[in-house]
């Protein structure tokens, strides 16, 4: 069990790592009140650096999950957004550091 804040609120939730591959993949399975989330994240090299893949797959367990998942898209959006921003922050600093 892992408790997670988001905005306005902290959802508690089991992640099993259910696949990993280092620098290729990693998938995630969340399962929480009202709702279960398997995400997976994919990195492939390509000509300008590193593309990365995220695929979300949230699925409603309950009426309240129903509702949950109806109002959560843009809250899945800001939050990935700022989980983007951060991680491109560590890579430039990590190249930087480099060169």
């Amino acid at each position: 069990m892992r408790n997670r804040r988001g905005p306005g609120l902290t959802a508690t939730a089991t992640w099993t790592t259910t696949e990993l591959i280092p620098n290729i993949r990693l998938t995630q399975h969340l399962k929480g009140f009202g709702y279960e989330l398997t995400e997976s994240v994919t990195l492939a090299e390509d000509k300008l650096g590193t593309e990365m893949t995220v695929v979300d797959s949230l699925i409603p367990t309950s009426l309240a999950g129903r509702i949950m998942v109806a109002l959560s898209r843009g809250i899945m959006e800001r939050d990935l957004q700022a989980r983007f921003a951060r991680l491109k922050v560590l890579i430039e600093t990590s190249v930087a550091a480099e060169g």
